[in-house]
């Protein structure tokens, strides 16, 4: 009896930590975000460096789509 306890204690902690670590994922994401659109909007405006500007805001929105599947597929929706 005192195992089931033990281990319903742990797993109830392990929960815990899952939704912390998908909690700060999903705060990962909305950062990296906002951060593609910056480097997207700032390709505007500067004439030298807006490839390479654009290809980082490219290459930030794709990586922020990859992350939002990873936290789909771990089950949860960005808003747990």
């Amino acid at each position: 009896m005192e195992y089931i306890t033990k281990l319903e204690e742990n797993l109830t902690s392990l929960e815990s930590i899952h939704i912390r670590i998908v909690k700060r994922q999903s705060d990962l994401i909305a950062d990296l975000a906002e951060v593609g659109s910056s480097f997207s909007l700032l390709s505007n405006s500067e004439d030298l460096t807006s490839e390479a500007l654009a290809a980082v805001g490219s290459n930030t929105d794709k990586r922020v789509q990859l992350l939002k599947l990873t936290v789909i597929g771990q089950g949860l929706s960005l808003s747990d």
